[in-house]
């Protein structure tokens, strides 16, 4: 892909084994994109409408690119502070390509009359879709096992059907912090393992949505934690859930159970859960999130066999990272247009 002296016009050549075909698109608005999208698929068709500034391409020439920039596409709210801000005079509108919006001032971007929206509920069944495969890798040991089976002495390769007895799933008590689109997910999967599940929410979840997933309220998080064989948390990152599970909440839980994190980091204080593991208050850990992230290779977390990380891949998959920039795309377009924008925040 190649442009033209004028930034408005943008020429397409594809190759194929029969013929080469060029097109001409014309541009609208200047758009900043986080560089690493463009490593995740073809994006040639999906940008055609706009004039695409790559982020790191705009970090090294800001005095080229500032002034004409009015959109901003990325999967970090937390590049978005008001040092940025002030090189982007002519922004309108911020697409944010996750659910999650931790660290930025959406008053700040009201203020500045800048629009503004995520995609909350892209993420929930791919999310789920890990939730389980985390929980089905810590209850058989599924790490200890693997580096078992290709050690090159016969007897340790023989050893996990003996020695690394894992643990049923199948009718085990599950716990759901945070009952929202990914927890209820979480739930709809428990009912094909048989789950006995409970759950704790800021608010309760209509008699209805409970008898669909066989779930049961728990009115407090203390209660939550004591009947939990494996503990999902799914809450959002907020100044009431951060370090909501510490050493006060670690020690309620069976020394048995094991804690499955797909929120956010900063929701699990890290130190009281390597604490936790050593002491043997619970059993295993399954984190697609940690805090910091991704962890020192240093770090306890890293390097413990009870302990599956999985680098928040929770919506890594094709067909959904697809849906969330397409649907992302969608968000920017209309907000450059007096009408509605999905999920404005």
């Amino acid at each position: 892909m190649f442009t033209t002296g004028s930034i408005n016009t943008i020429w397409i050549i594809s190759f194929s084994r029969k013929k080469q075909s060029i097109m001409s698109t014309e541009l609208g608005q200047t758009i900043l994109c986080e560089s690493k999208l463009k490593k995740l698929f073809d994006l040639v068709e999906m940008l055609k409408c706009f004039q695409v500034v790559w982020l790191d391409e705009y970090l090294q020439r800001k005095d080229r690119f500032s002034k004409e920039i009015e959109g901003f596409i990325c999967t970090k709210a937390g590049l978005i502070d008001e040092q940025f801000l002030d090189h982007l005079p002519n922004l309108k509108v911020v697409s944010i390509c996750s659910a999650g919006f931790e660290g930025l001032d959406v008053s700040m971007l009201h203020r500045l009359n800048i629009r503004v929206s995520n995609v909350p509920h892209l993420v929930s069944e791919s999310t789920a879709d890990l939730t389980f495969a985390l929980i089905l890798a810590t209850a058989r040991q599924l790490r200890k096992n693997i580096q078992s089976s290709q050690h090159p002495d016969l007897e340790v390769r023989m050893s996990p059907q003996f020695t690394s007895l894992g643990t049923d799933v199948t009718g085990a008590t599950l716990g759901i912090l945070g009952m929202g689109s990914i927890g209820y997910c979480v739930a709809m999967r428990a009912t094909g393992f048989r789950m006995n599940t409970f759950y704790y929410n800021r608010n309760r979840r209509p008699k209805l949505d409970e008898d669909r997933v066989n779930a049961k309220y728990c009115r407090s998080l203390d209660e939550l934690l004591k009947l939990s064989q494996f503990l999902v948390v799914s809450v959002p990152l907020t100044p009431e859930t951060e370090n909501m599970i510490g050493h006060k909440e670690l020690a309620l839980m069976k020394p048995s159970s094991i804690l499955i994190n797909v929120s956010r980091g900063c929701v699990v204080d890290t130190s009281a859960l390597v604490e936790a593991l050593n002491d043997g208050k619970i059993s295993a850990a399954g984190l697609d999130v940690t805090e910091p992230e991704p962890l020192p290779y240093d770090h306890p977390l890293v390097h413990m066999d009870n302990v599956i990380l999985s680098g928040h891949s929770g919506a890594a998959t094709v067909e959904v990272r697809k849906k969330i920039f397409k649907q992302s795309l969608e968000n920017l377009k209309a907000g450059f247009t007096s009408g509605p924008m999905n999920n404005e925040l």
